[in-house]
């Protein structure tokens, strides 16, 4: 591995920045487990040439302390700058983790969902879903959006299903990435609230009179 590897410290940048930098609680650190994703990144090291940093996903293998090690899991664009690439294993400290992949449910079949509430407490400015009470208003025949997590090189889709019971639901649109999730259209899913990204808005029913509809009928 390249010997100018720095990996960008979160804990520091955060305090220098603590508006635009947000990083991982302690509490949300405190809580890895192997097999999770955490963001780090890596600083550019001025030279002659500039040789690029960047930031890319990890999976952790092995967690000792406030010690990591993970395994790269995505392409990294400057890896002739550094060093660093898909598949290598990687050992750092949990202040250069800055962020964490949200955590996924395992729907029907294996689809997985994402997980909605999950998303929006760790990004509440970009990340919005319907309230508490929108969702608890739900009943069958409503539109609701649901997505499936990414993976590596695979991305994720999100989708429309009408909802014919409160436990169960039928996808109302095809979906690009069909053969590879192994869901699509008239499927039927069952998932839980907190997989609920949006709620379709209902049309207000419109109120006819007897005249109106004798006009209507008269073709007037």
């Amino acid at each position: 591995m390249n010997q100018l590897v720095n990996f960008l410290d979160g804990e520091q940048r955060d305090e220098q920045y603590p508006d635009d930098f947000p990083i991982p609680s302690k509490e949300e650190k405190d809580a890895l487990e192997i097999g999770d994703w955490v963001k780090v990144g890596l600083e550019d090291y001025p030279t002659e040439q500039l040789l690029k940093g960047e930031r890319f996903w990890v999976e952790l293998t092995a967690i000792d302390g406030l010690r990591l090690t993970g395994t790269v899991i995505n392409d990294l664009e400057f890896a002739d700058d550094h060093g660093v690439d898909y598949g290598d294993t990687l050992s750092f400290e949990m202040r250069h983790v800055i962020d964490i992949d949200p955590q996924w449910e395992e729907g029907v079949e294996g689809v997985t969902f994402i997980d909605g509430e999950e998303c929006h407490q760790q990004h509440p400015e970009t990340f919005i879903i319907p309230t508490k009470e929108q969702k608890q208003a739900l009943k069958v025949g409503d539109d609701v959006c649901v997505g499936l997590k990414a993976a590596l090189d695979i991305p994720g889709e999100r989708f429309w299903v009408e909802l014919t019971a409160i436990n169960g639901s039928t996808v109302m649109n095809d979906l690009i990435l069909a053969e590879v999730f192994g869901v699509d259209y008239g499927d039927t899913l069952s998932f839980e609230s907190k997989h609920v990204l949006t709620i379709r808005p209902q049309a207000p029913l419109t109120e006819v009179t007897p005249e109106a509809a004798r006009s209507f009928l008269r073709g007037s």
